[in-house]
């Protein structure tokens, strides 16, 4: 092993713990939003335009991440934490304070802009080289969703308290020391990289109408998927009648089944094609999220939670692998990339207003399942890409 690549192995552990925490951090308001609604008397389009601000702050973070991967951990991570500690500091204040919705979304948005530098950053390091990508890639997203399973199950226990003032800080602390740790440490672990990334480091110009593909496929993931988790929560509590503990469970359901089927999916994607693998997926998911609405019991919720996130969960790190082994610029990733977070913006919010002016936040949730079985339609239009498609001998 040459020093370059121990290099690599020793600072790799960093780029890994990011993902963990950026998992928790990007789920964290979904849980939390039962708590804000009772605290500021908020309505279902209030509670959208929490869960809409933190991911147009992401969906723009990732736009403008800056090219130099120091700068874009460590402004991140200070950006996650202003705006977590305020928002956690916001929850000292008296709730009649006028004009605190309008502050929280501020906050989230910063947090989330700072999400989006971090996440972008992360993925574009461990999906430079192409052998191996995929692996890299599901590893790396299977463990956002451990974070993203844990969050809920930390901060459903933070609850039982009066408030879950301390959790945020103690994440909103963490996130920093991550980025700081990243500086001390393991500054020169993504230059390494991109030095010695072999001849894909190179980018060509993917033409517009396969980046739009792209584009509006992760748009549509980024929706459904943020509309089941943000949204989780509060549908147990309605729909089941279950607390504050057993609601957040479902969410927590939901990712672990993404975490699970991440996990599992590096092997199968060495041995089948990316786009048949896909197609299984969202056709399977389809059918979980249809059989999540008409669940009545908290059993049958976190069951088919878990079932949907298992086979929605692959597809976005073997979405973005296609995309990379096409070899697109910098600007042309940040666009499909700001996609996903555009849709993760938008699709909860009409959510919200779809469940107010039908009453039925059941009804609602059909918005995600049509997500998925849209995204069918452009699965079957991607680009193949031999090189890692083909069976292994």
């Amino acid at each position: 092993m040459n020093p370059r690549q121990s290099r690599r192995l020793r600072s790799g552990w960093i780029l890994y713990t990011g993902f963990f925490l950026n998992g928790m951090g990007v789920v964290m308001l979904g849980p939390l939003l039962p708590r804000l609604g009772h605290i500021w008397l908020l309505s279902d389009p209030q509670r959208g335009a929490l869960l809409a601000a933190q991911f147009l702050g992401n969906s723009l973070g990732t736009i403008l991440v800056p090219r130099n991967s120091r700068t874009a951990i460590i402004t991140g991570s200070l950006y996650s934490w202003i705006g977590m500690s305020a928002l956690a500091l916001l929850l000292t204040i008296p709730s009649d304070t006028r004009g605190i919705e309008a502050f929280a979304c501020l906050l989230l948005f910063v947090f989330g802009f700072g999400l989006g530098h971090v996440i972008t950053t992360l993925n574009l390091a461990v999906g430079e080289q192409a052998s191996g990508r995929a692996g890299r890639l599901s590893f790396g997203n299977a463990l956002w969703s451990v974070g993203a399973i844990v969050s809920p199950l930390l901060l459903a226990f933070s609850l039982r308290s009066a408030s879950p003032v301390r959790f945020l800080l103690w994440f909103a602390g963490a996130y920093l020391l991550f980025g700081l740790t990243f500086e001390i440490l393991a500054a020169r672990s993504l230059a390494d990289t991109r030095n010695a990334a072999p001849p894909l480091a190179s980018p060509l110009r993917v033409p517009a109408m396969t980046i739009l593909i792209f584009a509006s496929l992760l748009l549509l993931y980024g929706g459904a998927e943020t509309s089941f988790s943000g949204w989780l929560t509060t549908f147990a509590v309605r729909a089941a009648s279950a607390g504050e503990t057993a609601s957040a469970f479902c969410t927590s359901a939901f990712w672990f089944g993404v975490a699970g089927g991440r996990a599992v999916s590096s092997g199968i994607l060495r041995n089948y094609p990316e786009r048949r693998v896909m197609y299984f997926l969202l056709t399977g998911a389809s059918t979980c999220g249809l059989g999540l609405l008409l669940s009545g019991s908290v059993v049958s919720i976190v069951l088919w939670a878990a079932a949907c996130g298992a086979l929605l969960g692959p597809v976005f790190p073997a979405a973005l692998a296609s995309l990379l082994a096409q070899r697109p610029t910098a600007r042309q990733c940040g666009v499909v990339l700001a996609a996903c977070g555009t849709g993760a913006s938008a699709m909860p919010l009409l959510l919200s207003v779809i469940s107010q002016r039908t009453s039925s936040l059941r009804l609602a949730l059909l918005l995600p399942c049509t997500c998925l079985l849209l995204m069918l339609a452009f699965v079957r239009n991607l680009p193949l890409v031999e090189e890692e498609t083909a069976p292994a001998a």
